[in-house]
């Protein structure tokens, strides 16, 4: 735990806030055991921290700013700044090493005895068997501390662990899936009753949890659960045979490839694959023969799992009349990314390939018009302004306005309307100016 402790003592600072059942009471107790006098302590938890004098680059300076920072929020809006949080409890635990007067005071003050971590965490695992809501907190800052190397934490997860009789199913199965954290031969017999319980709502935990330490004791019984009615069960069952590379469950496994349930096939198929033995890839490849189920991505890749051995025979297959096969092939060796693929599909002509059109039978497309409608474009088309358009008599105003709109008039211009005569010498026609010849 040496290489963590700056991890650890912030993570236990943390959940030493979140215990306080009054936390401005409890950040007031602190201000006071830092030696600082009563006013400066009104001024912190008045909220008026522009009001305190600049405190000196010491520790207790230092703790003092960081609890009255946090009294402010919690009395400005209620919310919990985790950051000054986690900063409270090394500090405070630095503060009466270095200064031993101030020691008695903080550990009152913090709620602590002088021990910190350790008799944190035996607080955590005597709440394992309060109400669920605690439960559930004091099992994921449990994991906490194992992730960080606490013995302690990792001995009360091991407890856990072997008895999932008395124990709520979710704080269990919350341990089961970060087994490796503290996993060891001590909860092996724990975790082959659990496995053997199959009424029990986390076996599909138990026979993951079981892999992950590789017992092989446990291959039977997870055998067994391939054919539990539940499929999460039975999911929860292929992966785990799957990780332990059990040949032995091969047959089982290949049964599986025609469960029901979508992705049970899947994770049977993706099992056989990491088992990767000849009697597996001869199960997934007559399952991709017989199934010739184009959709079946699950198959093609399990077989590309297998790697070169299998590419000269998907290159084969590239070139089977069954269309179906073909994509399976094709999608298998994508998997492999093996250069003879590459090579194969750069030098080989398709299988099928369409006859090109004749000449005689060629259409061409319907012509379409793909000029922008513009507000001129969608005007009425007028002949008599063909000849004034390609003299230049007529100047193109492309933000000229929508003629089915009313423009108002200014002094000097005439508004153009339907009724106007477009040959007029020196009207205005949709805003253009118009010459007589």
């Amino acid at each position: 735990m040496t290489d963590h402790r700056d991890a650890v003592l912030s993570l236990w600072g943390r959940q030493l806030y979140e215990r306080q059942g009054e936390p401005l009471a409890w950040a007031e107790a602190v201000l006071e055991a830092s030696g600082r006098p009563p006013t400066a302590v009104a001024t912190a938890m008045s909220g008026r921290l522009g009001a305190l004098a600049d405190s000196p680059s010491d520790r207790a300076g230092l703790l003092f700013r960081t609890v009255a920072k946090l009294a402010a929020n919690l009395r400005g809006d209620g919310h919990y700044d985790a950051d000054v949080g986690t900063r409270i409890g090394p500090l405070a635990l630095r503060l009466g090493e270095l200064e031993p007067p101030l020691a008695g005071p903080l550990g009152d003050a913090l709620g602590h005895p002088s021990d910190g971590p350790t008799s944190l965490v035996t607080v955590h695992a005597a709440e394992l068997s309060k109400n669920r809501t605690i439960r559930l907190r004091a099992i994921d800052a449990l994991l906490e501390w194992a992730e960080l190397g606490h013995p302690q934490a990792r001995a009360a997860l091991s407890e856990v662990a072997s008895d999932h009789r008395t124990q709520d199913v979710t704080v269990w199965t919350k341990a089961l899936n970060r087994i490796a954290l503290f996993g060891d031969a001590s909860v092996e017999p724990g975790l082959l009753r659990a496995l053997a319980d199959t009424g029990h709502r986390g076996v599909r935990w138990s026979a993951l949890a079981c892999a992950e330490l590789g017992l092989r004791r446990a291959v039977p019984l997870i055998t067994a659960l391939l054919e539990h009615p539940d499929p999460m069960v039975r999911e929860g069952a292929c992966e785990a045979l799957g990780l332990l590379e059990e040949h032995a469950a091969v047959p089982a496994l290949t049964a599986r490839l025609n469960d029901e349930t979508n992705w049970v096939r899947s994770r049977a198929a993706q099992a056989l694959g990491q088992i990767g033995s000849d009697r597996a890839l001869a199960a997934l490849w007559q399952a991709m023969m017989e199934h010739r189920n184009p959709k079946a991505n699950h198959l093609a890749s399990a077989i590309a799992a297998f790697g070169p051995p299998v590419v000269d025979d998907l290159i084969a297959l590239t070139t089977d009349l069954d269309p179906d096969l073909r994509a399976l092939a094709c999608r298998a060796l994508g998997s492999t990314a093996d250069d003879r693929a590459c090579q194969h599909w750069n030098t080989s002509p398709p299988t099928t390939s369409p006859e090109p059109p004749s000449a005689a039978s060629w259409q061409p497309p319907p012509s379409r018009d793909c000029r922008p409608r513009t507000a001129f474009a969608r005007a009425q088309h007028r002949p008599e302004l063909d000849a004034d358009r390609r003299h230049g008599n007529i100047a193109v105003n492309r933000s000229m306005p929508n003629p089915g709109c009313k423009t108002p008039s200014t002094p000097g211009t005439s508004v153009h309307s339907r009724s106007h005569s477009p040959a007029t010498t020196g009207s205005v026609v949709d805003g253009h100016s118009v010459h007589g010849d």
